[in-house]
C-alpha cells in the first residue's frame, strides 16, 4: 500500500508539471529575464543556497534508501520465520511475490540492485521536483526584494520620480503575472501532494505501531520534509509579497505630485492583496500545513493505538 501511494505521488507530481508546460516555461522565461527590470542583487545567493539544500535532499535520499534496503537484508532471516507459507521473497523494501524463484544469490542481488535503482529513480524525480519548485519561488522572491528596495527609493530623486513611478508599477504587474503563472503549475500538485503524504505518513505510522523499526523513521522523516519544503518556500513568497506595502509607506510618497500619488495608491491598493502559492483555491501554502499535517496524523495513530490496546 506503501509503494503504491509513494509511486501516485510521484507520477501524478510529473503529469501535472507535463500538462502545465506552457505557463511552467513562460514563468522560467519571465524569472530569469533581467532585460525590462535588472537583475536582483540577491538572487546569486539565493541561487547558491538552493544548490546546498538541493545536495542535502539528494543526499538524505540517497543514503536513507541505502540504509532502508540494507535493513530489509538485516531482517531477512525474521522475515522468513514470519511467513510460515513461504508466499513472498524477503529481503526487499517490502516482501514481495516475484513472478519468478529467488533460489539464488545471484539472483538476489540482481533483483534486489534493480529494486534499488528504481527506488533511487522514483526519489530522485520526486526531490527533484520540490526542489526545482523551491529554487524558483527563492529567485521569485529575490525579484518582490528587488522590487521593495526600488519602491523606497522613491522621491530621491523628483525629477525622475515619473520614470520610477512606471518601473515600480510596470515590475509589480509582471510580479503578480508571474504569481498567477505560478499558482497554475503547482497549486493544483501541491494540494494533492498534502493530501497523499498525510495518508502515506499515516500508514508509515501504522506500521511503526505494529513493527517500531527505525527505518520507518527515515522513511517518514523524508516524506514530511518533501511537504516541509514547497510550505517553507510558500510562507517565504508570503513574507516577501507582505512587506511590499510597507515597502511603500516608507518610500518618500510626500515629495511626490498628485498624478504620482494616485499612481502610489492604486499600487498600494493590489500589494494588499498578497502574493501566495496557493492549493488551487484551497488557501495559502504556508509552514501552519506541516503543522496541520502533524496535528492529523498524530489524532489517526492516537485512534488506532487506543483501538490496537482494546483489542
Amino acid at each position: 500500500m506503501i509503494t503504491l501511494v509513494v509511486h501516485i505521488i510521484v507520477y501524478y507530481t510529473i503529469y501535472i508539471m507535463m500538462i502545465h508546460i506552457p505557463e511552467l516555461d513562460e514563468f522560467m522565461h519571465d524569472l530569469n529575464d533581467y532585460t525590462r527590470f535588472g537583475k536582483p542583487p540577491g538572487i546569486d545567493t539565493a541561487d547558491k543556497y538552493c544548490n546546498y539544500f538541493t545536495y542535502f535532499f539528494y543526499l538524505y535520499g540517497w543514503i536513507g534508501s541505502i540504509l532502508y534496503s540494507l535493513s530489509s537484508v538485516l531482517d531477512k532471516a525474521e522475515c522468513e520465520e514470519r511467513d510460515v507459507h513461504k508466499t513472498r521473497e524477503c529481503g526487499f523494501l517490502v516482501p514481495l511475490r516475484f513472478p519468478y524463484k529467488i533460489d539464488t544469490l545471484e539472483k538476489f542481488i540482481v533483483t534486489w540492485l534493480l529494486q534499488n535503482f528504481s527506488l533511487n529513480l522514483l526519489l530522485t524525480s520526486g526531490i527533484t521536483i520540490m526542489s526545482y519548485l523551491y529554487s524558483s519561488v527563492e529567485n521569485f522572491n529575490a525579484k518582490i526584494v528587488h522590487l521593495k528596495s526600488e519602491i523606497t527609493k522613491l522621491g530621491d530623486r523628483p525629477e525622475l520620480v515619473r520614470e520610477e513611478i512606471k518601473f515600480c508599477v510596470d515590475y509589480h504587474v509582471k510580479i503578480i503575472e508571474m504569481c498567477k503563472n505560478l499558482n497554475k503549475c503547482w497549486g493544483k500538485l501541491m494540494l494533492y501532494h498534502q493530501m497523499m503524504v498525510t495518508i502515506l505518513e499515516s500508514l508509515i505510522g501504522i506500521q511503526f505501531l505494529l513493527d517500531p523499526d527505525p527505518k520507518y523513521m527515515i522513511h517518514g522523516t523524508a516524506w514530511l520534509i518533501s511537504l516541509a519544503i514547497p510550505c517553507y518556500a510558500g510562507q517565504r513568497l508570503l513574507d516577501e509579497s507582505s512587506e511590499i506595502p510597507l515597502a511603500i509607506y516608507s518610500s518618500k510618497w510626500y515629495n511626490l505630485d498628485n498624478q504620482s500619488m494616485k499612481d502610489l495608491v492604486y499600487m498600494l491598493m493590489c500589494a494588499n492583496n498578497y502574493l501566495d502559492l496557493n492549493r488551487d483555491g484551497y488557501g495559502p501554502i504556508n509552514l501552519s500545513i506541516v503543522g496541520n499535517v502533524i496535528n492529523n496524523i498524530y489524532s489517526v495513530l492516537m485512534l488506532l493505538y487506543s483501538t490496537m490496546s482494546e483489542l
